[in-house]
């Protein structure tokens, strides 16, 4: 069973929820990695902290987009995908 961050744990059941009945769900799709088990991944898109989150359009990272972290606020969660989402 791969280990997982605190942040982590407490982020999956979240945008889990968002991803299937959020405001935006079918909008967005949600792809998780583990970094531990595909380091090539991790090395390409420079992912040093764990979670991040790294919205991507047309196999690009969205400009000024990448978020680390978690601090348990759903609502924030919500309206950071919501503003990856108007970015078009």
């Amino acid at each position: 069973m791969p280990r997982r961050c605190g942040p982590c744990q407490k982020l999956k059941p979240v945008i889990e929820k968002l991803a299937k009945e959020g405001a935006d769900a079918g909008k967005w799709i949600l792809a998780e990695v583990d970094v531990d088990e595909s380091p090539g991944i991790k090395d390409k898109h420079q992912v040093e902290y764990c979670p991040t989150l790294m919205p991507l359009r047309d196999k690009a990272e969205i400009p000024d987009s990448r978020r680390i972290g978690f601090d348990g606020d759903a609502a924030a969660l919500e309206q950071y995908i919501k503003d990856q989402i108007a970015k078009g």
